[in-house]
């Protein structure tokens, strides 16, 4: 069994060598994720265009993987590695289609405390392109790696993983770690995805499906051959590698998120529990200020948000684990020392319902309270579940009885929110009202109270990514 995270999409498609697999209009050129292999003489059969290094070898059962990958042993600071072959067809990106190249990577989870014990490590895997379109044939016109490579990058160079454009020579590696001192994206003990996503414009390079770094226009975009390993002098660190895979998707093909709206669970009033005055916001590439508009108020927390996606890649298995939660500090903290994308993980969806066809509607809840006083950071990830190119990211705030707004990037209830719904005592309302705090359809004292028992309690007003 494999990493189910990872893999589960394409399992019944695990020969080597996979020339044209559709799936969410994605055409598969190479899926390599050792299943077929009896020893490690028959990965050198395939692999066998370079063969410099007798320590890598067949492994399996690992690390919660339970099916088959390649040891890249690194026994001595001289060693040196690589297995390559030819792709079984030109991957390509296009003005209509992105490559996208990917690999499950372990580094060495049984010696050492990390992340220093992964000092001068260079365990990485490549694409290349060719100008006579096959390995080593006329002269190198691109190379992609993912893995981990320390020289002089930067001084935390080190802490993270790195993701390589060779041409133009002015890119060169990248340390994947959000422009930033983060957390997130460290190298840690398990399985990590890597991810590089190239298209005319960019290389966007991702660490479990967060995006880590934007690089400018590559040279070329076209691949010809694949590469396992550095083939240059590493410390005696190993590495264990699965998945690698090389496809192209078309642009605008997959899934699409059409709307986002929250959900109200527990609404007791009129009408639908759909709140569609509120805005669940999607991060882009442009700073925003999220706004009253961007948070609710409620007695129960956030506990849901409904989703409306077309193409929705596999209806049956979507769950909870396609969603990655992350939640903010409470109060007023300092976005500068704890920005969105290293806030901690927040509890995972208790539920995860589809309904209809195409459009689809997928509800995500959460038990009530659970997401509290904080801002709440959901990425919908990109995989077969879900059907996306790319993964999403989605804000939304509570910060119990807040009616009036932010002042001075500071979210906080006071008496004036107490007086807005006293203003509108008695009022039958939708689910959309911000008086109705314990969502029972009439504005009544338990608002009140709701709002009161939160006096002076506040939270920052973030600006995003």
């Amino acid at each position: 069994m494999k990493l189910g995270r990872l893999t589960c999409s394409v399992l019944l498609t695990c020969l080597v060598g996979l020339a044209s697999l559709t799936a969410r209009a994605e055409t598969v050129i190479l899926l390599e994720d050792f299943e077929s292999y009896a020893d490690t003489a028959a990965i050198q059969a395939v692999w066998g265009l370079f063969t410099q290094n007798p320590h890598y070898t067949l492994d399996s059962n690992l690390e919660g993987n339970t099916g088959k990958f390649l040891r890249m042993d690194s026994p001595a600071a001289n060693n040196l590695g690589r297995y390559i072959r030819n792709l079984p067809s030109i991957a390509e990106a296009t003005a209509a289609k992105n490559v996208v190249f990917s690999v499950d990577m372990l580094l060495d989870p049984v010696v050492g405390i990390p992340p220093n014990f992964w000092n001068n490590s260079r365990q990485f895997v490549e694409i290349r392109g060719y100008a006579n379109g096959a390995y080593n044939s006329g002269s190198l016109t691109q190379l992609l790696a993912l893995g981990v490579y320390n020289s002089t990058i930067n001084p935390t160079s080190n802490l993270y993983y790195q993701g390589r454009v060779t041409i133009p020579g002015t890119i060169g590696w990248q340390t994947l770690n959000g422009e930033g001192v983060n957390t997130v994206y460290q190298r840690a003990t398990g399985w990590r995805n890597l991810k590089a996503v190239i298209s005319l414009t960019d290389v966007k390079f991702y660490v479990n499906d967060t995006l880590c770094h934007v690089t400018g226009a590559p040279g070329s975009t076209k691949f010809d051959s694949a590469a396992l390993g550095s083939g240059i002098t590493s410390a005696g660190i190993s590495a264990w590698v699965d998945n690698f895979k090389v496809s192209e998707v078309p642009i605008g093909g997959g899934a699409t998120i059409l709307d986002r709206k929250v959900v109200h669970g527990g609404w007791a009033g009129a009408g639908s529990a759909v709140d569609s005055v509120k805005v669940i916001h999607k991060e882009d590439t442009t700073p925003t200020q999220l706004t009253i508009n961007n948070l609710i108020n409620t007695t129960r927390g956030i506990n849901g948000l409904q989703f409306e996606i077309q193409d929705l890649g596999n209806s049956g298995a979507l769950s909870a684990s396609d969603f990655d939660v992350q939640v903010s500090p409470l109060g007023g903290f300092d976005q500068g020392l704890n920005p969105p994308s290293g806030w901690g993980a927040g509890p995972a969806p208790s539920a995860v319902t589809v309904t209809g066809t195409n459009p689809y509607t997928v509800l995500v809840e959460w038990p009530d309270n659970s997401i509290k006083n904080q801002w709440l950071r959901l990425t919908v990830k990109a995989n077969a579940n879900t059907g996306l190119a790319d993964p999403e990211v989605y804000y939304l705030g509570h910060l119990q009885g807040e009616v009036t707004g932010a002042s001075d990037d500071l979210f906080t209830v006071l008496v004036g929110d107490i007086l807005a719904i006293r203003g509108q005592l008695t009022n039958v309302v939708t689910s959309e009202s911000i008086h109705d705090l314990d969502k029972t359809g009439v504005i009544l004292v338990n608002d009140i109270l709701g709002c009161r028992s939160n006096l002076t309690g506040s939270l920052r007003q973030i600006t995003v990514p």
